[in-house]
């Protein structure tokens, strides 16, 4: 990097582009080729120069982008890695990186640059180096170079662990700064039609997308649906899939048969939850009856023995009959063996309150916060036996006697 900053002094005032690019593309296709992969090179780097100068992540972006998109199987044979592994190479450079949200962000560079052009200046550089100069003092350049590389990337193989932690970082760190974000939706889809970590994983990017970009997805909620099942509370990431159900159910415009069905399977998985996974469940169950009044009959329909017309088995929630169920499984839970839960299932039976739950505060419930909670209550008094004793002694009480 030495030599790159060399360079730029050198070529600041003459007639070619201020950024000795040449030389630093050659250092990024170094750093992703090595044959033994260094980790602490790489973090080098990113610490020291590509979170720090603005200049190095456009033109990173820029030649990873290049680079993706003209690798050829020669390469690949002549650097003996495999195009997963490379994939992986380019995400750990680039994961840590923070894209500008507002222009006044773009003030650091490695290279010199001229903020003011004399007509000298004019006359001894071309048009296309002045307006490559104005595209590193520009966000839209650099939002360009930012999709222009995301769009490349995800087309790739991607490893398990990659392709996880970019389903992560889509909602808040790629999605914003993308010039058009609907590009993104074959592969939001495509993950969320895999099923299982990478639906949980694709909802929160497929939501934005819907919700602020005006996705048209039919099969949504038929998706979400089939999602809740009981290995779903065992899986890393459920407590931010319940939070970010929540907010999916949240339109009054949704139909009173589809939230019912969503309802009505929470009840049913309630009944076999962990405790961590009840104690998200009922506020949940309880937001979903608040915002859709034509839900609330579920509750106080008669409940014959042994005869439920629901069918948990029906893939498609608006003809599962949920909305013509009742919500027995809420008198089974008003026995649980936790004495909060069955008080928060009991609740149901009393005039609903005005607010919804912040189901956040619910994520971290588990064995240990529960403990924790009844111990800290103050016991006025605690049965010791049925009936108050009078004495040490009774006349009832039988006692031995001696002849």
């Amino acid at each position: 990097m030495q030599f790159v900053d060399v360079e730029a002094q050198s070529l600041l005032n003459s007639s070619n582009h201020f950024f000795p690019n040449i030389l630093f593309r050659r250092i990024i296709y170094t750093l992703l080729t090595l044959k033994h992969y260094n980790q602490g090179l790489i973090s080098e780097f990113v610490t020291t120069y590509l979170l720090e100068f603005d200049d190095i992540r456009y033109y990173t972006y820029k030649n990873l982008t290049t680079f993706i998109k003209k690798r050829s199987q020669s390469v690949r044979q002549k650097s003996k890695i495999c195009e997963s592994e490379l994939s992986t190479r380019i995400f750990d450079l680039i994961s840590s990186v923070c894209f500008p949200r507002v222009p006044s962000e773009l003030n650091a560079y490695y290279a010199p640059i001229e903020t003011e052009y004399t007509a000298k200046t004019v006359i001894t550089k071309t048009r296309k180096l002045l307006e490559q100069e104005a595209d590193i003092v520009s966000l839209s350049a650099h939002r360009k170079v930012f999709s222009h590389f995301w769009l490349s990337f995800l087309r790739q193989l991607l490893p398990l662990r990659v392709y996880k932690r970019v389903l992560l970082m889509l909602e808040k760190s790629i999605i914003p700064f993308l010039n058009k974000p609907r590009l993104l939706i074959d592969f939001l889809t495509e993950s969320y039609d895999k099923g299982g970590v990478y639906s949980l994983l694709s909802l929160s990017g497929l939501y934005v997308l819907i919700t602020k970009y005006d996705l048209d997805y039919n099969d949504f909620y038929k998706k979400l649906y089939s999602l809740l099942d009981h290995q779903l509370f065992f899986m890393k990431h459920r407590h931010r899939f319940l939070a970010l159900m929540d907010q999916c159910l949240s339109s009054p415009l949704l139909s009173a048969s589809l939230v019912a069905a969503f309802i009505k399977r929470l009840c049913r998985l309630a009944l076999r939850a962990p405790l961590s996974g009840v104690a998200v469940i009922l506020p949940l169950i309880y937001n979903l009856l608040r915002r859709h009044p034509n839900t609330l009959p579920m509750i106080h329909r008669y409940k014959s023995a042994g005869e439920d017309c629901y069918d948990y088995q029906e893939v498609d929630p608006e003809r599962s009959l949920a909305i013509e169920s009742s919500l027995w499984e809420l008198d089974a839970l008003m026995n649980h063996y936790v004495p909060s839960l069955s008080k928060f299932a009991a609740s149901f039976k009393e005039p609903f309150g005005v607010a919804d739950y912040k189901i956040g505060e619910f994520l971290n419930h588990d064995y240990t916060k529960i403990i924790e909670e009844e111990l800290k209550k103050k016991v006025k008094s605690v049965p010791l036996e049925f009936s108050t004793p009078s004495g040490l002694l009774t006349p009832a009480m039988p006692m031995w006697t001696l002849d």
